[in-house]
């Protein structure tokens, strides 16, 4: 066991250096080397075509989920298709300035001032909890669209990355792994624990 640690290079038990442990697929190897590891380590530059929570928010170009790009949903039908698109639609988006004439539904939003229906002006749907309610606006909402920077103490896939601090979970900050006994705690921490890790300057009179 007391072999000096400067000839352990060859060795594969517990000591081999650190900086040997290149090709090593346990707990310690390099970071820098988990290029493809699927794991939860994985660098999260090279998580382009990886379909989960985290993937590159800038590579969801086709992806048709809540989070696809706006500026790609030309053609979609549903809700979020671009306005300047719906020229001939004659559904409920049809061109503002092509409803001159029409007595129905669909008079000027200009007239609708007072109007509670569908269609009252945007700018008067401050209260209203309907899918159209102003984006700044849903501050307290929980669903999708909530605003970023509220999440904060949201527990869910996204929660910001600087509030986990608290979380035992695997995104847990580095910094904070202090008493975690895990296989990350932190190396200047591990002074008196008798394991494979104990600090080199405490073996003293370990025989």
């Amino acid at each position: 066991n007391f072999r000096k640690t400067e000839n352990r290079k060859h060795t594969r038990g517990n000591f081999r250096k650190t900086e040997n442990r290149k090709h090593t697929r346990g707990n310690f190897r390099k970071t820098e080397n988990r290029k493809h590891t699927r794991g939860n380590f994985r660098k999260t530059e090279n998580r382009k075509h990886t379909r989960g929570n985290f993937r590159k928010t800038e590579n969801r170009k086709h992806t048709r989920g809540n989070f696809r790009k706006t500026e790609n949903r030309k053609h979609t039908r549903g809700n979020f298709r671009k306005t300047e698109n719906r020229k001939h639609t004659r559904g409920n988006f049809r061109k503002t300035e092509n409803r001159k004439h029409t007595r129905g539904n669909f008079r000027k939003t200009e007239n609708r001032k007072h109007t509670r229906g569908n269609f009252r002006k945007t700018e008067n749907r401050k209260h209203t909890r309907g899918n159209f309610r102003k984006t700044e606006n849903r501050k307290h909402t929980r669903g999708n669209f909530r605003k970023t920077e509220n999440r904060k103490h949201t527990r869910g896939n996204f929660r910001k990355t600087e509030n986990r601090k608290h979380t035992r979970g695997n995104f847990r900050k580095t910094e904070n792994r202090k008493h975690t006994r895990g296989n990350f705690r932190k190396t200047e921490n591990r002074k008196h624990t008798r394991g494979n890790f104990r600090k080199t300057e405490n073996r003293k009179h370990t025989r």
